[in-house]
């Protein structure tokens, strides 16, 4: 165990490294990406796969923790495979000065051999984290830690989606591309500072069986094995659209990328706020119920998408809404249920085959959905106003699917964890507690506020007095 103080320094840390590493994941993911490979030349079949590649890259995390265990050297494999996986970026940025026959073949590689260092680099970091942060209070330190992260993805994204709009109106879109990896491999280098400060606790190293058994051993444990089921399915169904929102933006309705900034400002913001709150209900309610909770409401989101008429804002800026506050309660949950089903002996493999499978399924969905939206992008179809496209097929195949992952939630063991409606019942009274406060405050405020004098014979005053009982006595003067 470490000196409190020198623990509490490393949480202080951890979040500045976090907030450093974001910005370099902001610029180097998402829309950023995703316009990078259109401004390369990327086809519809290209851009899955390219989103899939660095979820592919998670399998390497299987050799992470392996060698992790074995060694014991959690610190120096997370901090150098971390540092040389991001700064990738700077031969990525050049990639338009080189004349290169097939630069979208150049990028993917890139892009594959950044993510395979980043996920040597995550199974270290993660058995680092779970023994650094007490059990207590890992639902409300992720919490935080997370709401601080949020904030930086709302200010990188609105700095870097500046940026680019800036250059590409000036005919310098390849430099606006350069500036903001430029600034994400400096991040990158920062993150690394602040990590190589942050304290380990002690760690005996290990002696794993054989790499095949160090594969199958989770699979023994069933209620890991629940989890894993439950999960896959979801990354499945979510990744079959997950590469196109941005795309269907940027090519469809013609969004600028300081527009498509505001929706990852207002859904960083929002998850900002919430959390907080998410995290105190992982530890009050379990994981289970919030789960339940944040699935339930984001099977219908990506319909905003898939019924949006091309003039149509709002229903974008819903889907923002609803994605900053339940996605972050629902990753903040998968994490800590992937640490609370795997024994703390081993745990690194636990998470390193979590993963790995994650890449691997995320890889499977995202080049199917690329395979699909390339088949289908021929066609239009016109329901009334609204014009149909590829994308849309694939938006609402998305939330249909998400359906029975509801089913497979309720099937996860955790015999601590209370009742959903217990969940849902506290979230509706501290609704309608805060509604009312609200409008006591308002109340408040006019009851203060300016009265015009209105003619009419002289009123007494009248002083009020509590008294025994809860009666009021009133006096006239």
């Amino acid at each position: 165990m470490l000196d409190p103080r020198l623990t509490r320094y490393g949480l202080k840390m951890s979040v500045i490294e976090g907030s450093w590493a974001t910005v370099h994941a902001v610029v180097t993911t998402g829309a950023y990406l995703v316009g990078y490979a259109l401004f390369l030349g990327a086809n519809d079949l290209q851009l899955g796969v390219l989103t899939a590649l660095p979820l592919l890259a998670q399998a390497f995390q299987i050799v992470g923790a392996y060698y992790v265990e074995k060694t014991g050297q959690r610190k120096s494999v997370a901090l150098w495979t971390a540092v040389l996986g991001r700064s990738m970026w700077l031969p990525i940025s050049l990639l338009p000065l080189l004349s290169l026959s097939n630069p979208v073949a150049a990028f993917m590689v890139l892009v594959a051999l950044s993510g395979a260092l980043l996920n040597l680099s995550a199974p270290g970091w993660v058995a680092w984290m779970s023994d650094l942060v007490p059990p207590r209070i890992r639902g409300r330190y992720f919490g935080w830690r997370n709401s601080i992260v949020a904030l930086v993805t709302v200010v990188t994204s609105l700095a870097v989606g500046t940026v680019l709009d800036l250059a590409r109106h000036r005919g310098a879109t390849h430099l606006g591309f350069m500036a903001i990896q430029w600034l994400a491999v400096v991040a990158g280098l920062l993150a690394f500072v602040c990590l190589r400060k942050q304290p380990e606790p002690p760690y005996s190293r290990e002696s794993p069986p054989s790499l095949r058994q160090y594969v199958v051993r989770p699979f023994l444990d069933p209620a890991y094995r629940k989890v894993i089921t439950f999960y896959l399915y979801w990354l499945f169904v979510v990744g079959i659209a997950s590469p196109f929102f941005s795309a269907h933006l940027i090519k469809h309705l013609g969004w600028n990328f300081k527009r498509i900034a505001s929706l990852d400002i207002i859904a960083a913001a929002l998850a900002a706020l919430f959390q907080p709150l998410w995290g105190k209900a992982l530890d009050r309610y379990g994981h289970k119920p919030v789960l339940y909770v944040t699935a339930a409401v984001l099977v219908h989101v990506p319909l905003y998408y898939a019924f949006c008429p091309y003039d149509w804002h709002w229903p974008i800026y819903a889907n923002a809404i609803f994605s900053g506050i339940f996605w972050s309660g629902f990753n903040t949950a998968v994490f800590n249920l992937v640490l609370h089903s795997s024994p703390r002996r081993g745990r690194p493999g636990f998470v390193a085959l979590q993963a790995a499978l994650t890449g691997l399924m995320n890889f499977l969905a995202s080049t199917f959905g690329g395979w699909l939206a390339q088949l289908l992008s021929p066609y239009r179809w016109q329901v009334g106003m609204l014009t149909i496209v590829n994308y849309q097929i694939l938006f609402a195949a998305t939330a249909i699917l998400r359906l029975p992952s509801l089913w497979l939630i309720r099937r996860l063991d955790e015999p601590e964890a209370k009742q959903t409606l217990a969940l849902i019942r506290q979230a509706f009274l501290e609704v309608n507690r805060r509604i009312g406060l609200g409008r006591q405050l308002l109340a408040l405020a006019g009851s203060n506020g300016p009265r015009a004098q209105t003619p009419g014979p002289p009123r007494s005053r009248i002083r009020e007095e509590g008294q025994p009982g809860g009666k009021v006595r009133v006096h006239h003067a």
